[in-house]
């Protein structure tokens, strides 16, 4: 299921439990998934990515949604159930 990011006014739903590059890490550690296999299938480079999971540089919004449309499902659920709190996925 491809990942629409919707912003909401009350921001007290939208809690993040970590940072969008700490939880990438994570996620790609727990997949077993490779940071240079994932970043050419985003669009991104291997360095892009190093820097975005270290807090050393931030994505465009286009840039991030690739990279999570571009995770397995299970990896993707994993991922945004870390980064934004009360998320719910349907089964």
């Amino acid at each position: 299921f491809p990942v629409t990011i919707v912003v909401s006014a009350n921001t007290n739903m939208q809690k993040r439990t970590k940072s969008p590059g700490q939880a990438l890490d994570d996620t790609l550690h727990t997949f077993r998934i490779s940071g240079a296999q994932i970043a050419k299938q985003a669009g991104l480079t291997p360095s892009q990515l190093s820097k975005f999971k270290t807090g050393k540089s931030e994505l465009r919004s286009d840039n991030l949604i690739d990279l999570i449309n571009a995770l397995p499902q299970e990896a993707r659920k994993h991922y945004l159930a870390q980064t934004i709190e009360g998320i719910d996925f349907p089964n």
